[in-house]
């Protein structure tokens, strides 16, 4: 596996694995409305990768997952900065070890932010995503 920063150049491949994420959840939420939004998550990966801050895996040249982030404008009382990944701001391939995926970039994005006074992080996930919230719960 290969880990690296963002890249704009796969924000349809990225784009794919958010639609795919949300279509899992609206298999077990009957409220969510039953539209894939490709435009709509496209739109908004585009403008979160344009932030430059995150990770993607890769294996044999194929995007495996992606996390990306965007910095608050505000700092705590020590000036520490916070990190936010929207719901969209996350995609991983299913058929795989999604948790380790979801480790691996929290772990990769992580460093580079701290590197950016960032010590407080907030990722959103669907609700019925096991894996990855059990990756995170447990790291």
């Amino acid at each position: 596996m290969n880990i690296k920063s963002i890249d704009m150049n796969y924000i349809e491949e990225a784009t794919k694995l958010a639609v795919d994420n949300y279509l899992s959840e609206q298999q077990e939420v009957s409220a969510l409305f039953s539209n894939k939004y490709e435009t709509e998550i496209s739109q908004y990966i585009n403008e979160l990768f344009s932030c430059d801050l995150g990770a993607m895996v890769f294996e044999n040249d194929e995007l495996l997952g992606y996390m990306a982030f965007r910095l608050s404008v505000y700092k705590d009382y020590n000036g520490y900065k916070k990190a936010y990944s929207p719901i969209y701001g996350y995609g991983i391939k299913e058929g795989i070890d999604r948790g380790k995926i979801a480790s691996l970039l929290f772990q990769y994005a992580s460093e580079n932010l701290i590197k950016l006074n960032v010590r407080n992080f907030e990722v959103k996930v669907y609700s019925h995503d096991k894996e990855v919230i059990s990756s995170f719960v447990l790291n």
